[in-house]
């Protein structure tokens, strides 16, 4: 052993002495230590060999990978195979590793440099085939940037993108694969330019890794402006007008819509773009934008007194009005009353008249037409002024004295459909109050829809402004709109359905003085599948829905066994009443059947009993149920099977409704 030991540091001083390269000297040193700690460390295993005297014959050499990451870390550990003579595997531990023919200090191959490297072993003067390998960089960071944050959108400007690339090693690489992104589509070229106004988005990917998102607007500048008039005459009473249309064309010769040019009548800038005069005479009208100015059109002013209209309410040109609208006409001078008696009539898309009563005071200028039938959502009406009363070719409005209005829909709805089925109505954990017991079976053999939320203000005072209902309930000052109604009574809520029946063209459900159910023939029923008109859910209706029908998980509550996921109850309401669909809803889609606020059902009230039950409607009594718990109540109050019950009469800002429909088998 001492013998092979002093014959390595032999060839390692030979070789050093021979070098005129230091660091190969170096390296050479290098191996010949690890080459003299090794056999240290295995000297039962050289004995072995030497006993055996095993000379190498040929030594193969294999790596798992043939790329590695050119970070000084990732690694490549050569997997020799040694023959002897003989061709028998023998072990080998020590070898000296050559890269690209120079002699490595380690016996792993790893790089801060990329590129293509060749790799071999040698034992004992016998060398390992060799091996290509490569050192590849990876793209570590993304920078992108512009030259142009703003480009006119003509096709011509351009913003040019620059991509800086940076490597593991924070090193500044080239020649990168990558895509370059606009508004999420793939560009071709880093030079961007468009025809279409707008703000614009890019961004980098190689592979996983994003580059920063940077904006680029395009916009548009004004090339030319031309205007046109409805007419070139009108009489110099301040009441008839021409209006002043102003096109605006952008570069590419197409209209712009979101830039203001000034109007010059005669010189003077005006802010309005309808003209009118009381001054007999010529006028020149032009728009400017900036230092761009538009064709030069001339208008007549023309001296007149007639009985014209000055004003119209609603506008002619206003199609979409409110249910309440005021219908109204307005002169310039005071009339004769008895011009005034058949001045206006209305009529509805039938063609059938709409009575009201024609107000007019002596000495007035205006005529008011008082609405005594009242106007529906989504209707269509004509307004016609008696021919005798102002001659057509003085009349403000285009043609003939008439105008037509339509009145703005009905808040939408959505309403969801619940299939017929059967189910275990009650308690049936039995830790709920006696009324809530015992459990029986109940078979609902029709399928009906509900509202997908409680009724909410924005709908009920749509129907409150319809009927011409003064007084509104209050929201306790926590807003309107989309949050359910409160302070309602169980009467209040089947006003509202027979309203929503007729408005929807559908037979009414109730009467309204007796809370009875009414067939499609206006005759008394109990029987649910004969009533076609929105209506409040039956108990057995409301609970089936808020189990989640045939799709029920069996939860505590609609929805869920987590009070919090589905409900709003004194643990996080803040004390109010809170938007509806804020929270998840039950597995029918239905949202707040548990909390917001208490529910009116159709039934009265009546204790349970353990008989099964087929369509069950409950009529006779001094109150009626209510579901569901509210903003205040504790959690035992949301669950599925409680219930309460109040007098019909009762208003609270815990109380609201939802709406039901029995669908056509």
């Amino acid at each position: 052993m001492k013998k092979i030991i002093l014959l390595v540091m032999f060839i390692s001083l030979v070789a050093c002495s021979n070098s005129s390269n230091k660091k190969e000297k170096e390296k050479i040193k290098n191996i010949s230590e690890i080459v003299e700690t090794n056999t240290e460390d295995n000297k039962e295993q050289v004995s072995e060999e030497d006993s055996n005297n095993n000379a190498i014959n040929k030594i193969v050499l294999t790596v798992e990978k043939t790329k590695v990451l050119a970070d000084g870390k990732d690694k490549i550990v050569p997997k020799l195979v040694i023959y002897d003579i003989d061709e028998k595997e023998i072990k080998k531990n020590n070898y000296m590793l050559y890269i690209n023919d120079e002699i490595s200090d380690s016996q792993d191959f790893k790089t801060l440099n990329k590129g293509i490297y060749e790799i071999k072993v040698s034992i004992d003067e016998i060398y390992s085939n060799s091996i290509e390998v490569e050192a590849y960089d990876a793209v570590k960071t993304i920078k992108l940037s512009s030259d142009l944050d703003k480009i006119v959108a003509d096709g011509v400007s351009s913003a040019k993108l620059e991509i800086e690339f940076k490597n593991q090693n924070n090193e500044i690489i080239n020649d990168v694969e990558y895509s370059l992104y606009c508004n999420d589509d793939k560009m071709e070229t880093t030079d961007f330019s468009t025809l279409i106004k707008g703000e614009y988005k890019f961004k980098v990917k190689v592979d996983s890794i994003e580059s920063n998102e940077i904006k680029i607007e395009a916009y548009d500048i004004v090339k030319n402006i031309e205007i046109s008039l409805i007419k070139t005459k009108i009489l110099a009473n301040n009441v008839d007008f021409t209006r002043i249309k102003i096109n605006m064309l952008n570069q590419n010769d197409v209209i712009i819509k979101d830039k203001i040019s000034k109007i010059y009548i005669n010189g003077e800038n005006v802010k309005e773009d309808i003209f009118k005069t009381d001054i007999p005479g010529e006028y020149e009208i032009y728009a400017k934008f900036n230092n761009i100015e538009s064709n030069r059109l001339t208008v007549d002013a023309l001296q007149v007194d007639p009985l014209i209209l000055e004003g119209l309410s609603p506008y002619y040109n206003q199609t979409q009005v409110d249910i309440n609208t005021t219908i109204a006409i307005k002169f310039n001078k005071t009339l004769e009353e008895p011009i005034v008696k058949n001045a206006i009539m209305l009529i509805n898309e039938k063609g059938e008249n709409i009575k009201g009563k024609v107000v007019y005071k002596s000495g007035e200028k205006s005529i008011l037409f008082e609405l005594i039938d009242k106007l529906e959502y989504g209707k269509t009406y004509e307004v016609i002024i008696n021919k005798d009363l102002i001659g057509i070719e003085k009349n403000v409005l285009s043609t003939i004295p008439k105008w037509i209005f339509t009145v703005q829909n009905f808040p939408e709805f959505t309403m969801k459909k619940i299939e017929k089925g059967e189910f275990i109505m009650g308690d049936e954990q039995g830790d709920l109050w006696e009324i809530c017991r015992p459990i029986h079976k109940v078979t609902l053999d029709y399928n009906y829809e509900i509202g997908e939320t409680e009724i909410t203000f924005k709908e009920y005072d749509a129907y409150c402004k319809a009927e011409r209902i003064t007084k509104l309930p209050s929201d306790n000052r926590w807003g309107r709109g989309e949050n359910p109604v409160i302070n309602v009574s169980w009467f209040d809520a089947i006003k509202y359905c027979n309203w929503l029946s007729k408005l929807h063209n559908l037979p009414v459900a109730y009467n309204v003085k007796t809370g009875k159910f009414l067939d499609e023939n206006g005759n008394l029923t109990n029987n649910i599948k004969k009533v076609k008109g929105y209506r409040l859910l039956t108990e057995a209706e409301w609970e089936f829905a808020a189990r989640g029908g045939n799709r029920s998980r069996n939860s505590k509550y609609s929805g869920h066994s987590q009070e919090n996921l589905i409900a709003w109850y004194v643990e996080n309401s803040s004390s109010k009443i809170h938007l509806v669909k804020q929270k998840h809803p039950n597995e029918l889609g239905i949202y707040d059947m548990s909390g917001n606020v208490w529910e009116w059902c159709h039934d009265g009230f009546e204790k349970y009993s353990k008989e099964p039950k087929i369509n069950p409607v409950v009529e006779e009594t001094e109150y009626k149920i209510m579901r569901g718990g509210s903003w205040y109540s504790i959690n035992y109050d949301l669950r599925i099977s409680h219930r309460e019950y109040f007098n019909p009469n009762t208003k609270d800002i815990y109380f609201g409704f939802r709406i039901a429909r029995t669908l056509e088998e």
